[in-house]
């Protein structure tokens, strides 16, 4: 298992700085840029559909794709944290960026200097542990929400979910707090994966209305269509809602006794997706 866990932490290495990076290509259709911010930024949890949604917008405005981190360490168990030399380059042309980024002062400081205006985009908890879990068998133990040790890939599946529930799920709620408090700092708008998946063309029309960005229910249509019929556009898992609901009681309460500690408000649980029990 050392192996693989040793090549999966090097592909991750290799292309780190390169899948982040400006694309060179541009549309052929009129570009859309945002009105009301200076680039399109979805803070997002990990496996949260965010690369989906802004594939989407990136096909629909012909705005190129980035990422505000620091490229060489994205995703090896670091904070996405606002990396302020790339947002100096990018300060004169809006880009539309992903990144699992919290709502921490330095962070809220670096959006009001270059006028972003952040998507909040959240999951419900229980459906995100399934697919971290996948995410990670699939493609290596390099991710934001912290470190994952060898061992990790010798345990059963139960362990493996209550291992994420105890060490990585407490990244979410982290995320989840800070952008709440920053509410009063910053303009932001909430998203959840539901709403996105529920109805596509009507969340992205409502994306392109927070920002200013005009588009038609026929043209996000079809963006849609030219995603969908590439099939290596998205890292998706499995795709579905309400796979959590099938956790065993031992591992909802355990995400129950995590989420006590936060003592979220209703409102909260509700983003989450579930009530505590």
């Amino acid at each position: 298992m050392s192996d693989a866990f040793l090549k999966s932490g090097l592909r991750m290495v290799a292309s780190a700085s390169h899948r982040y990076l400006p694309t060179t290509s541009a549309s052929s259709r009129a570009r859309k840029v945002p009105a009301s911010s200076s680039h399109i930024l979805i803070a997002c949890f990990p496996k949260s559909g965010s690369t989906y949604l802004c594939k989407v917008l990136a096909d629909l405005t012909g705005m190129q794709r980035t990422n505000f981190a620091h490229a060489r360490i994205h995703g090896w168990y670091v904070e996405q944290d606002l990396y302020e030399p790339t947002l100096k380059a990018h300060r004169r042309e809006p880009a539309i960026v992903h990144q699992h980024v919290k709502g921490t002062p330095p962070n809220l400081h670096l959006m009001k200097e270059y006028g972003i205006r952040p998507i909040i985009l959240v999951r419900n908890l229980a459906d995100t542990l399934l697919s971290l879990h996948d995410h990670l068998d699939r493609e290596g133990p390099a991710l934001p929400t912290g470190f994952v040790p060898r061992h990790y890939f010798e345990m059963d599946v139960e362990s493996r979910l209550m291992y994420l529930i105890r060490m990585h799920l407490p990244w979410y709620f982290n995320f989840l707090v800070a952008w709440q408090d920053a509410m009063v700092d910053i303009p932001q708008r909430w998203l959840s994966y539901e709403q996105l998946f529920t109805d596509r063309v009507a969340t992205v029309l409502d994306v392109c209305e927070y920002y200013g960005i005009e588009a038609t229910r026929e043209e996000v249509n079809a963006s849609l269509v030219r995603l969908d019929a590439d099939a290596n556009a998205t890292r998706k898992n499995v795709g579905k809602s309400g796979r959590g609901a099938a956790l065993p009681a031992s591992h909802l309460q355990a995400i129950s006794e995590l989420a006590d500690c936060w003592q979220l408000a209703p409102d909260a649980f509700d983003l989450l997706g579930f009530r505590n029990r």
